[in-house]
């Protein structure tokens, strides 16, 4: 079989990219694994454990949508990578490591990631950056048409829950929304690069995951306050989903927590109840970051014990 120049240009950049994925792979995770656990300590060094025991609601509804809520990103990704790159199970725990990382460092810092991990797995994946970078803007394009669906819903019960007086600026917010949702659509064919009919294929599995993370996210609203109405709720679950929209921002329950303390006081039930769900993110955070990475250690350790090759440290 007999190879042009052009072959072999390419065969040599393939190689030189998998080479060098490799030893950033080698030597960055193990680094990003060190930055995420200092992110994490540095989060929690503040927080007294005993004296918010107080925050937690007691009710098992409350817990299980929190989990539910928390697992639907990795879950719907995994649906859609499937799709697009054949992911397998495995690959369940690279997407619950994006998520912790976008939550602990900075936002799209979990996309960086993900990028590498596909280049050092399959280096003549020329889609690897395409599919990261349409799938991102689907979803955050159909997260600003959630969010105005929900300033929609909320409209009529804005007097009945007190913020009447925000009705004009939450108007002039949903334009803004709009306007940022529109231009990518107008250029859709410098933004995107997956076909039209996959791309809609991913908006409708990230609106699935929207419709029910805010439906779990209301149902822990709900069951963590006795006694809390629909519309009071509904305005809890636009809010979280407003700081959600804040680009590059991480801790984004914590953001929310403090916002609520900030505005309504520690003493109110929806502070308690934010500073509650901002705990248990933290929580799940912290568990699947060190579970994972100590189950990346062991098996590094178990491959230099029988001297057969295995993958770097991850996150």
């Amino acid at each position: 079989m007999q190879y042009d120049a052009r072959d072999m240009s390419e065969m040599t950049i393939n190689h030189t990219l998998y080479s060098t994925y490799r030893s950033m792979e080698r030597f960055c995770g193990p680094l990003l694994a060190l930055s995420m656990l200092g992110a994490l300590f540095w989060t929690m060094k503040d927080i007294s454990l005993s004296g918010h025991m107080s925050l937690i609601p007691h009710s098992p509804i409350f817990y299980i949508s929190v989990l539910l809520a928390y697992l639907i990103l990795p879950l719907s990704e995994l649906l859609i990578f499937k799709r697009l790159w054949k992911m397998d199970a495995a690959g369940f725990a690279v997407l619950l490591r994006k998520r912790v990382a976008n939550e602990l460092l900075f936002g799209y810092s979990g996309e960086a990631y993900l990028f590498a991990w596909a280049r050092s797995r399959k280096p003549k994946m020329a889609t690897a950056f395409e599919a990261v970078k349409d799938v991102s803007i689907t979803s955050a394009l159909t997260g600003n048409v959630m969010t105005l669906v929900l300033l929609g819903l909320l409209w009529p019960f804005a007097d009945r829950v007190g913020v009447g007086q925000f009705t004009w600026p939450a108007f002039g917010s949903a334009l803004v929304i709009l306007s940022l949702s529109i231009c990518p659509l107008l250029l859709k064919k410098h933004v995107f690069s997956l076909p039209a009919a996959t791309l809609r294929w991913v908006a409708s599995i990230h609106g699935t995951r929207l419709v029910i993370a805010s439906a779990l996210t209301g149902l822990s609203w709900w069951s963590g306050m006795p006694g809390a109405n629909v519309p009071l709720c509904l305005l809890l679950v636009t809010v979280r989903m407003l700081v959600g929209r804040l680009p590059f921002v991480p801790n984004k329950e914590l953001l929310f927590a403090t916002i609520a303390l900030f505005v309504m006081g520690s003493a109110q039930p929806v502070a308690r109840v934010a500073s509650a769900i901002a705990l248990l993110v933290l929580a799940l955070d912290g568990v699947i970051l060190i579970g994972l990475t100590f189950h990346d250690v062991l098996k590094k350790l178990r491959g230099l014990t029988t001297g057969r090759h295995t993958p770097a440290i991850h996150l």
